[in-house]
């Protein structure tokens, strides 16, 4: 009797159903993998997902047309961010030293190939592949003077030499590119803004105000929004980047903490943490629409390229959603 109860609950959970602006979304897997899951990267492709887990120490791939994820690769120190390559052969991990390749055609995790000085944060690729950007902090380094500043470190992938470092701000939390022209806008929680990087000059730009205590931005696919997550004030801010001119804030659910926008669609995902909901954003209205209703607590979500399934990393259960979007 237990286990067909147990069964039954499984089969409701397979196809539990949410209403998103009259649309309906269904949960096709709820995959367990390992330890206190953090995030995850999608392949360009929209085959793989790669979630980092087992708090930081491993790497599992799980493949989105079957629902079928692989053993984890191990790392030889705690990740705290990854990064992949647009083309998709590579994903970059950094500890808070050092920058390990990972070749996802052989799955194999390298040596690492860089130092780094300061301790990192986040890692990102920029779009032209030439070099990857690491934001970095010594807030937690035992030897270094207390201190919430933040900088950005660019290390070329073709020889991983360290560039100038580029302060951004007190506290950084979040990492997001534009693909036609070269600029990062990193996002700093201590300051309540987000500081635009000019990459070709490698000079930062004056910040630009949003609410209180932004932790993520997205980009739009033209590059003419971002939109930053707040997790403070419980909203997004919406930044026109040709003027970065901010305007009115869209209210989401309680502790917002990622934000995911597709390639190919005008929506943006707003993970709520504890609202245990997704909040759509049309992009090009800038409204929210009706949330997304999850099982459990939000902690990064991540939305196919092609816009039809949505990675929902729920850390609390060491497990990842993948939910259908109509």
């Amino acid at each position: 009797m237990l286990r067909f109860a147990n069964s039954f609950i499984s089969l409701l959970l397979l196809l539990l159903v949410t209403a998103m602006n009259g649309a309906e979304c269904t949960v096709l897997s709820t995959i367990l993998v390992g330890s206190n899951p953090s995030s995850l990267v999608i392949a360009p492709d929209g085959r793989t997902a790669y979630v980092l887990d087992n708090d930081g120490m491993s790497l599992t791939p799980i493949d989105l047309k079957t629902y079928q994820k692989f053993s984890p690769m191990a790392f030889p120190d705690q990740v705290l961010s990854i990064t992949i390559s647009k083309c998709g052969t590579m994903i970059y991990a950094l500890t808070l030293g050092k920058i390990i390749p990972v070749n996802l055609v052989t799955l194999t995790v390298l040596p690492p190939v860089a130092e780094v000085l300061d301790y990192g944060q986040l890692i990102g690729t920029a779009p032209d592949q030439q070099n990857l950007y690491v934001v970095t902090n010594n807030i937690w380094d035992p030897h270094a003077p207390w201190t919430f500043n933040g900088y950005v470190t660019a290390y070329p992938v073709e020889n991983f030499q360290e560039g100038p470092m580029i302060y951004v701000g007190e506290i950084p939390n979040g990492l997001a590119f534009t693909s036609s022209k070269p600029f990062a806008y990193v996002v700093n929680s201590g300051d309540n803004n987000v500081t635009p990087i000019d990459l070709k000059a490698s000079v930062a730009h004056p910040p630009i105000k949003v609410g209180t205590y932004p932790v993520a931005m997205g980009i739009t696919p033209d590059d003419a929004w971002g939109y930053v997550v707040n997790k403070g004030s419980r909203c997004v801010t919406p930044i026109k980047l040709s003027t970065r001119t901010t305007f009115p804030e869209i209210p989401v659910g309680n502790s917002p903490v990622s934000i995911s926008i597709a390639p190919v669609e005008k929506i943006a995902y707003v993970a709520n943490f504890d609202d245990k909901t997704i909040t759509p954003i049309n992009t090009k209205t800038r409204q929210a629409l009706s949330p997304i209703s999850l099982a459990q607590k939000p902690f990064f979500v991540a939305v196919t390229p092609d816009n039809k399934i949505l990675c929902v990393v729920y850390s609390e259960s060491n497990e990842v959603a993948l939910i259908s979007i109509p």
